[in-house]
């Protein structure tokens, strides 16, 4: 479906785009057209959605100018002491790892990763991770933070999906956070993909920022 898409519509007459998951594909089809959209929750999960994240949603449609602020990050390793900024993006981590396997994806060395999934074996959340980190077109993140992995298992090799992402962030050489409330599980907070992303690494706050 992505190749029949008037990709040129996101230019012209931006939608607002919401959803996450499979959406993952359209919301880097937005960001290459230079708009921002809603990496959020799909309409029929809502009902299910946190109240708190419901109430931020509609805050978020209503005033999507306003900054934005997240706390309780958590470090996988050494936290920086200098902030950390750059542009806000990703999503589904299989989403992006198709997506890099189409040759569409890409983002600049000022990236935020952004990753989340759900109930993908540790063992394949690491060979997602590692081909990301060693594809040539995709420089290496400022940050990544990590929303949910949802059922994502030991696998047979044992390994626990949290010990994967320490150790390839590490692998990666850049900061990394888990505690970002998104993805499939209980929390399924929006933010505004492509926007500013501030992280203040010792307070593991990130604070998100469209520029109007």
């Amino acid at each position: 479906m992505l190749d029949s898409l008037d990709a040129a519509r996101f230019a012209n007459d931006p939608p607002w785009l919401i959803g996450f998951s499979d959406a993952t594909a359209l919301h880097q089809i937005a960001r290459k057209r230079g708009a921002l959209s809603l990496h959020g929750p799909n309409l029929t999960g809502l009902g299910a959605l946190d109240a708190g994240d419901f109430e931020a949603l509609l805050w978020r449609l209503q005033d999507p100018f306003s900054p934005d602020v997240f706390d309780g990050l958590l470090p996988l390793g050494d936290v920086p002491s200098a902030p950390i900024s750059g542009e806000l993006v990703g999503g589904n981590l299989t989403v992006l790892f198709a997506e890099a396997a189409a040759g569409r994806l890409n983002w600049s060395n000022e990236a935020v990763l952004v990753l989340e999934d759900v109930t993908e074996a540790s063992y394949r959340v690491d060979r997602m991770l590692t081909a990301l980190a060693q594809n040539p077109a995709l420089p290496p993140p400022r940050a990544i933070l990590f929303g949910d992995f949802t059922d994502c298992s030991a696998g047979k090799f044992g390994v626990p999906v949290l010990d994967v992402l320490r150790e390839r962030a590490a692998g990666w050489d850049v900061p990394a956070f888990t505690g970002l409330p998104v993805g499939h599980g209980a929390r399924n907070r929006g933010f505004l993909h492509g926007a500013r992303a501030e992280l203040d690494p010792l307070a593991g706050r990130l604070t998100v920022k469209a520029l109007s």
